[in-house]
């Protein structure tokens, strides 16, 4: 069989290579070197050995040897130990070797923390103390790791928020930089079908601009906003379908609404604007996918580098005009990097000239796993860094970290490619054995690098989330500092000694800054709030909580446990008074649901009308339609199909019954509407959506009975659909006179009586009738049904011949049982509905005007006010409580008497 590999050599090859050229002496080169010093090599292959002995037997070389005296991490270096003794003599002892284990008082301790994060505290606090009372300077001390995770970034992180200075090598590799991560998102972008959410967080997170000049109004901040507006998921059908329709619909409604004066100039033109982004971002996805298609598979690495190239420079933007000559220069080195590695990759063709595109990204990902850069010079700060990194450096204050079994040394699994009885040439150890011995050599160099050092350990491990035991290492280091074997259960008998600590919780560490080590150096001097703590005070008695941040802090959590109604719990009385939304309270028209809006829950009415704050929602989070847009989508229908059957004067007669030809007109409607939904990404997963629209045709061939029903009992002659009125043109505002409030809205649906004299309004609902089961008790149910009432108001100014104008809600589904309710239906003329609507409308606009916003979360423990609630998250899990607490206080009477009645019998009787 042929070997392809055998033009080609690997760095094995070449050292083998080089010491049989050094052994015949033919290496004129080393004369131009001088002698040579090889500083404790830590693992020697076969050839690097043959290469050394060579170079010993030749005397242009010495070595140091870091050995341990330990006889299982000196053996991967036991060969070459004796090798070099049989061509160069005897070695030269420096030191004791076997000191690591042989320690003296004083020279080592160990400290056991309850958490990672307090391990590390502790170790600062240490490391502050040191160079305080010491006066080591950090950059004679190190923090050593042997696990990457957690430790090699929390311990970075605590450093940074203590503000102590750091040596040692990155961990960042140029994959993960933001050159790095812009050349990747270039590659993945296509793979991942444009996912919406991988692409917004590539353009928010990576110097990333669009070629061809058109970076003026490249906004990825706004464009992430558009796309979540616009339904996209992903896919480049979405991105093209969806955006051109946001943009049209976003027009068109901007050029109807501010025709209608129902939007002032500035919103028409914020709308625009949003449509032109919809668009931007649309080309610049279709722009993004003809450029990121990689050549076709087959075609040569010279080709995929230079296209990755190209694309690359295309992409990627200059450095952040306000970045420093720091930021910069890493910048343009990253940039450097990646060409480089871009234009080593065209070297592949000489091993084989066809690839494919996975195979490329492949290669680049693999290239892109270097180390970039430092954490600080070595000499100026605290070094961090593993176990392996620390060999043969010198230090006067170490504090081993992370010393837990399993991790230290980490657990050892199976190769799956090399069996365990595959042995290294020039080595009489297996794979595993070899591995644990460089574990030991690695972790004893480190031990030996400073003269003082601390071995601790968390007892919850950080990773797994379980009870942590300690290494065998550590407890190999106690057994010698108790002078008797210590186990992982007798650790703990030995805390009277110096040599060990142990800080059950951060409370407890604080609490033992008391003992003159650290008092003066913490802001705030917290020792002093545990102890008077401990001594029985209040917190908020402490000095430190008269002023400032923690007495606010204080005052707000006293205030919220208190009865009285504060400012922390929606009381803004004091600032009503002066507020631009009181202002325009009574200057502009009001909906009638944001006036339900505070009858429900004030709180939610003060978030999301008068901080206007709303939730941030995600389109691929969408599993099912919403019932929102169900209901939206339901009206949409319903609207087209009164209105293009009362323009054609197709309606039947009163009592007659729709045809086929009408049912057809429904469904296919219906269909376009389903389309319609589609396309602005509403619908949710393909099967659940497709169960949505089976159950909603059903609702729709029923929907034609019940309506014929209708018609049959109110005698329509006419039927209107989508009557607005208070949006400007033609639909003025209706203002009612005995509370002198104006109001705005759209109704559903007018049946008009032949004769003109009856008229019932109607809004549809899709959903349950359960939150409407009140209104036959309460015509406007405390507040939160006031809909009926404006829409009367509204069908009277209209209709003014009719004597009787009546309103329900219809509950246009299976699911409501095609329900009408209240089931005597909202007449406003009657004394008691009518005196009940307008006291419900007027109390709304006085706790508003009052600036009472308490948070309800309904009746009982159901928190029924906060399932649908955008605002869920920023009220307290005690929810309830706190609202049986403060609506007992005399500010929130305005509201108790409109949700829990205040006293006053609904059916029309005074208590």
């Amino acid at each position: 069989r042929q070997n392809l590999t055998d033009k080609w050599y690997d760095s094995e090859d070449l050292t083998a290579k080089a010491a049989e050229v050094v052994g015949l002496g033919q290496a004129a080169a080393l004369d131009d070197l001088g002698h040579i010093v090889i500083f404790v090599p830590r693992t020697v292959s076969p050839a690097e050995a043959s290469l050394i002995v060579a170079l010993a037997r030749d005397g242009r070389c010495s070595v140091i040897l870091g050995l341990t005296g330990d006889a299982q991490a000196d053996e991967p270096l036991g060969s070459l130990f004796g090798a070099l003794e049989s061509v160069a003599g005897d070695a030269v002892v420096t030191e004791d070797a076997g000191k690591v284990l042989s320690l003296l008082p004083g020279e080592a301790d160990l400290h056991v923390a309850p958490s990672t994060n307090e391990e590390l505290r502790w170790v600062i606090r240490q490391m502050v103390e040191e160079a305080g009372s010491r006066g080591t300077p950090f950059h004679r001390m190190a923090i050593l790791y042997r696990m990457e995770n957690p430790y090699g970034t929390l311990i970075r992180d605590e450093l940074a928020l203590a503000n102590i200075p750091m040596a040692g090598p990155g961990r960042d590799v140029l994959a993960e930089t933001p050159v790095g991560r812009t050349l990747r998102g270039l590659l993945s972008v296509a793979e991942e079908d444009f996912r919406r959410d991988a692409l917004m967080d590539w353009l928010t997170s990576c110097p990333v601009s669009p070629p061809r000049g058109r970076s003026d109004r490249f906004n990825p901040t706004l464009w992430d906003a558009v796309s979540r507006s616009a339904g996209v998921v992903g896919g480049l059908d979405q991105w093209r379908e969806r955006l051109e329709h946001y943009a049209r619909n976003t027009i068109a409604r901007a050029d109807e609404d501010e025709k209608s004066e129902s939007i002032s100039e500035a919103r028409a033109k914020a709308m625009r604007e949003s449509a032109q982004a919809g668009l931007d971002l649309r080309q610049f996805v279709l722009d993004l996918a003809e450029a990121v298609t990689p050549p076709a598979d087959g075609s040569k690495w010279t080709v995929f580098s230079k296209w990755a190239l190209s694309l690359f420079k295309s992409y990627l933007s200059g450095v952040n005009a306000a970045a420093n000559a720091a930021e910069q220069e890493r910048f343009e080195k990253e940039i450097e990097s990646v060409e480089r590695i871009l234009g080593e990759i065209e070297s592949a063709d000489a091993i084989s000239e066809q690839a494919t595109a996975e195979e490329f990204k492949q290669v680049v990902e693999a290239s892109l796993q270097v180390p970039q850069g430092h954490l600080g010079p070595t000499g100026q700060g605290v070094f961090v860094s593993n176990f392996q990194n620390a060999v043969g450096m010198s230090f006067d204050r170490i504090w081993l970290v992370g010393m837990i079994e399993g991790s230290v040394p980490p657990a050892l699994r199976p190769d799956p490619l090399l069996p365990e009885t595959a042995l290294p040439s020039g080595t009489n150890l297996s794979r595993s054995q070899r591995q644990v011995a460089q574990e030991r050599f690695e972790y004893l160099s480190a031990l030996a690098t400073a003269p003082r050092r601390t071995l601790s350990y968390p007892l919850a491990d950080s990773g797994s989330r379980r009870r942590a035991h300690p290494s065998r290492w550590l407890l190999e280091q106690a057994s010698a500092l108790a002078e008797e074997q210590v186990h992982s259960g007798t650790l703990g008998s030995f805390g009277d000694r110096d040599w060990l600590s142990v800080t059950q919780s951060a409370e407890q560490a604080l609490g033992e800054l008391d003992n003159g080590r650290l008092a003066d150096k913490l802001d705030f001097h917290l020792h002093r709030l545990v102890h008077w703590r401990k001594g029985g005070y209040r917190a908020a008695s402490h000095p430190l909580a008269a002023e400032g941040t923690l007495a606010r802090a204080n005052s707000l959590n006293n205030d919220r446990l208190s009865r009285d109604f504060t400012e922390f719990d929606g009381n803004l009385a004091e600032a009503a008074a002066d507020a631009r939304y009181v202002r325009n309270l009574g200057r502009q028209a009001m909906s009638p649901t944001r006036l339900e809006g505070w009858a429900t829950c004030p709180f939610q009415y003060f978030l999301g009308n008068v901080l206007r704050l709303g939730a941030l929602e995600k389109p691929e989070d969408i599993t099912v339609i919403s019932a929102l847009d169900r209901g939206s989508l339901v009206h949409a229908i319903l609207e087209r199909f009164v209105v293009e059957t009362s323009s054609e004067g197709v309606v039947p007669p009163p009592g007659q019954s729709w045809g086929a030809s009408d049912e057809e007109r429904l469904m296919r409607i219906a269909e376009e509407e389903f389309k319609e939904a589609e396309t602005r990404g509403v619908t949710g997963k393909y099967l659940l959506w497709e169960m949505a629209k089976r159950n909603i045709r059903d609702d729709l061939t029923i929907f034609l009975a019940e309506e014929t029903q209708l018609r049959a009992t109110m005698h329509t002659g006419k039927v209107l659909a989508e009557a607005k009125f208070g949006l400007g043109g033609d639909s003025p505002e209706v203002e009612d006179g005995e509370t002198g409030l104006r109001f705005r809205g759209i109704i559903d649906r007018v049946d008009i009586s032949a004769d003109g004299q009856s008229v019932l309004v109607t809004d549809y609902k899709t959903g349950s009738v359960t939150p409407y089961r009140d209104l036959d008790k309460d015509p406007i149910d405390h507040g939160k049904r006031l809909q009926l009432g404006i829409y009367s108001l509204a069908a009277k100014r209209r209709f003014s011949d009719a004597t009787r104008v009546q309103a329900a809600y219809w509950f246009t589904s299976g699911g409501g049982g095609f329900k009408f309710l209240p089931s005597n239906y909202f007449d406003i003329e009657d004394a008691h509905t009518g005196r009940r609507f307008r006291d419900g409308v007027t109390t709304v606009v006085e706790g508003i005007r009052a600036g009472v916003f308490p948070a309800n979360p309904g009746k009982d423990s159901d928190y029924n006010n906060c399932r649908y609630c955008d605002f869920n998250s920023l009220c307290t899990a005690r929810r309830f409580d706190s609202w049986e607490r403060k609506k007992t206080d005399d500010q929130v009477a305005i509201y108790l008497e409109l949700a829990e009645d205040g006293g006053m019998d609904v059916q029309g009787d005074e208590e």
